[in-house]
């Protein structure tokens, strides 16, 4: 029963995720740090969440645990259809279970930790700390995140190439798709795509995000005949050729967020994270200005993963959509377009040698490096929480209790998404009640684990004061072999028929059920 706005493209998975915010009843996420030596607003605040900070006394905790967010941050509104710029995706499953995707992390270092407790964390709501007792607050671990990568491809077939052979560009092109579909990286290997050329203007030549290699191919042959044909004209327009292929802009009488499933577009939540690349071949200067530097910018940084280096949000870090900028020649070096190469994640040149472009390997360390950069799979937490008030608007602050770089994200609640004969979530949920855990209580993503991650698994009831015992639950496996044990926990011996399904009841609410599928 998730609640998310967008569906994120390219997860097999069942997984939905909500970005942006605004509409939903996802609320709007703004960041703010308390280190008072550096304070500073990363996203647009408002006079009341300014005035909040202001009155509020800073929190204090002797071991000095914070957090790093994890959730994509959405610079500009025109891309995300937010409300305002500057704020993070939201997660919650109805009926309000609010969950931040984070990464502890030592205050006076900000480096990972992995003995952060609930107790190093507040929430709260309308300036009130919720009580423990309603809100059934949790940290956990996340094991089996699903991961997938969505690339652009875009090619210029401009004037300005010229002096390129275009074959060769294209041949080198099956090569690196030759190499993607032979990669050991799970990412790299099952990643999808789409295929653009532009010219004048710029044209889709795929239909939406593919991994078929073969059509692929075939569209990378029509390159060749459309640049030989001239078929886009002479001119350059890079600048909207670039907003395209990102997509999700919508302003001023264009609506890429309604041209088809072709949005390069990134997600990270507690059931999966999706993340999207550009690479662009291209040589000369814009020369058509239907779009200018400013939008070109803004949809290359319209998304970010915030980090920081060092010890001190001064080095706060915004890694934006990573675009490897090919400026491609023929046996002379071709013509860089310096407002482009800024904004890339790496430029590099391609000149013939014995009539070859070489690209296919850098491009694919370079998208390995990019993803390294931005994701840790080792260090997710999910904070979750159930938000009781069901009445007119509220604020809810997420901040850890730390002394120094102590971080707060503010989510306003519109009253309109609220539904006052809602109940609490004991009252409301029925199966969603139940939960299967890693060996130790981590939150498995989309209750699908890979057998190779995890082997035991451990029973809990959730949204409720009460506590169960190992006698008030009962496990079943189909597909595999397995043992349950004297502490209520289960062993999964084998997959004999995968995917394996687990499944635990808690016997004593009405026979309320979880399953979990395994598979190999």
């Amino acid at each position: 029963m998730g609640n998310y706005k967008y569906l994120a493209a390219g997860l097999l998975l069942p997984v939905f995720l909500l970005a942006g915010c605004g509409g939903g009843g996802g609320g709007s996420d703004v960041f703010e740090d308390d280190d008072s030596e550096n304070q500073r607003t990363i996203s647009d605040s408002t006079e009341e969440q300014e005035q909040e900070q202001d009155d509020e006394s800073t929190p204090t905790n002797s071991d000095g645990i914070s957090y790093l967010p994890l959730s994509v941050y959405e610079s500009f509104k025109e891309f995300s259809g937010a409300d305002q710029d500057g704020v993070f995706a939201s997660d919650y499953d109805a009926p309000w279970i609010k969950s931040y995707l984070i990464s502890p992390v030592a205050s006076a270092t900000l480096q990972p930790v992995a003995n952060a407790q609930v107790a190093n964390y507040s929430v709260k709501v309308d300036g009130i700390e919720i009580s423990p007792a309603e809100s059934f607050p949790l940290l956990q671990k996340v094991i089996g995140v699903p991961t997938s990568l969505q690339t652009a491809l875009v090619f210029d077939i401009s004037g300005s190439m010229s002096d390129v052979s275009m074959q060769a560009l294209v041949d080198e092109a099956k090569t690196y798709l030759a190499q993607v579909q032979l990669s050991s990286n799970p990412m790299i290997a099952s990643q999808q795509f789409t295929l653009w050329v532009f010219a004048n203007e710029p044209r889709e030549l795929t239909s939406g995000f593919t991994d078929d290699i073969g059509t692929l191919n075939g569209l990378l042959d029509q390159i060749v005949t459309l640049y030989d044909a001239v078929d886009l004209g002479y001119g350059t327009s890079i600048h909207r050729t670039v907003v395209e292929a990102i997509g999700r802009y919508n302003k001023d009488d264009y609506a890429f967020d309604a041209d088809g499933d072709n949005d390069l577009v990134d997600r990270a939540s507690k059931n999966g994270i999706a993340l999207s690349q550009l690479v662009i071949f291209s040589s000369g200067s814009e020369t058509s200005l239907e779009m200018d530097v400013e939008t070109m910018s803004k949809a290359i940084q319209s998304q970010a993963f915030v980090k920081y280096t060092g010890a001190s949000t001064s080095n706060t870090r915004y890694q934006y959509k990573p675009v490897f900028y090919y400026v491609v020649g023929g046996t002379a070096v071709g013509e860089t377009y310096t407002p482009l190469s800024v904004l890339a994640e790496a430029t590099d040149n391609l000149t013939l040698v014995a009539g070859e472009y070489s690209y296919a390997e850098s491009l694919i360390a370079n998208q390995i490096n990019a993803v390294e950069e931005r994701i840790d799979l080792d260090n997710q937490y999910v904070y979750r929480f159930a938000f009781v008030p069901r009445v007119g608007d509220h604020q809810v602050i997420f901040s850890s209790k730390s002394t120094t770089n102590s971080y707060r994200l503010f989510t306003d609640i519109d009253g309109d998404d609220l539904s006052p004969g809602t109940g609490a979530p004991i009252e409301e949920l029925t199966n969603e009640l139940i939960e299967i855990t890693g060996p130790n209580g981590e939150y498995i993503a989309n209750a699908i684990i890979d057998f190779s991650v995890a082997q035991t698994f451990r029973p809990a009831t959730r949204w409720t004061t009460l506590t169960y015992g190992a006698s008030d639950y009962s496990w079943s496996l189909s597909g595999g072999t397995g043992t349950t044990n004297s502490d209520g926990s289960y062993t999964v011996d084998s997959v004999t028929t995968p995917p394996a399904v687990l499944t635990l009841t808690n016997n004593t609410i009405g026979g309320y059920s979880a399953q979990l599928v395994i598979v190999e």
